[in-house]
């Protein structure tokens, strides 16, 4: 796990943050629901790849709920079966 932060990315633009985590083969985790499944469509309409996105849909959702169900993502999916993949976790996400 490598955060905007850890990697001196703060302030840069979504489509940079995007294009960073794919090229180091890491999907890309946010709760910015609107801006990212925008541009997951935008790629997917373009025909370009990225190494899949994850949307948290619920704003208050604890910090443990939040990576126990990143967990389960990463021990029921490849990160091959995570190309171009957009999930949702949340209250209703599964």
């Amino acid at each position: 796990m490598l955060t905007a932060g850890e990697a001196n990315r703060l302030g840069f633009a979504d489509e940079s943050h995007l294009a960073f985590a794919s090229s180091g083969g890491r999907a890309l985790y946010t709760n910015n629901q609107g801006d990212f499944a925008r541009l997951h469509h935008l790629a997917m309409d373009s025909g370009r790849t990225h190494a899949g996105i994850i949307l948290c849909t619920w704003k208050d959702m604890p910090p443990e709920a939040q990576a126990a169900r990143l967990l389960e993502i990463v021990a029921d999916r490849t990160a091959e079966e995570m190309v171009n993949a957009l999930l949702f976790i949340g209250r209703q996400a599964r």
